[in-house]
């Protein structure tokens, strides 16, 4: 998986096992403005999508992009009712998806990775953000 660790190939595979519009008009449980609230099926549609990596190779990182492509989603839905996915910014799912890898990397928790998910993460800082490039994991 090392030649697929760039972020915009990876960004560009994930996507693709999106919809193409994701409709986010109804919001539910909203307290306050904006403070918490939930999107009418997309928690769903996200657990499907990701229950789909489970047990393929790079699946640490695989989870981890959808979740990343979920929260910006979550987010955008604020203000717009459908959402075109290819057209969320590159650099916001980036920074979900990288401050996701690094908490789940550090993370005191079993979450059940083995050397192979750590070094992964550690490949991918090091393909893609060399200057952050470090074990994330002792």
């Amino acid at each position: 998986m090392n030649a697929e660790l760039n972020f915009e190939n990876l960004l560009g595979e994930a996507i693709s096992k999106w919809p193409e519009k994701v409709n986010v008009e109804v919001i539910e449980n909203l307290e306050g403005d904006f403070v918490q609230y939930s999107i009418n099926g997309l928690g769903a549609l996200w657990e499907e999508i990701e229950s789909n990596c489970i047990g393929i190779d790079g699946e640490v990182l695989w989870r981890e992009l959808h979740c990343a492509i979920y929260s910006t989603i979550n987010s955008a839905a604020k203000f717009v009712k459908v959402i075109e996915v290819r057209s969320l910014r590159m650099e916001t799912v980036r920074t979900h998806f990288e401050e996701g890898l690094r908490a789940s990397a550090t993370c005191e928790y079993d979450l059940r990775w083995g050397p192979e998910d750590y070094a992964l993460v550690d490949s991918y800082f090091a393909r893609n953000r060399p200057e952050q490039r470090g074990p994330l994991r002792s």
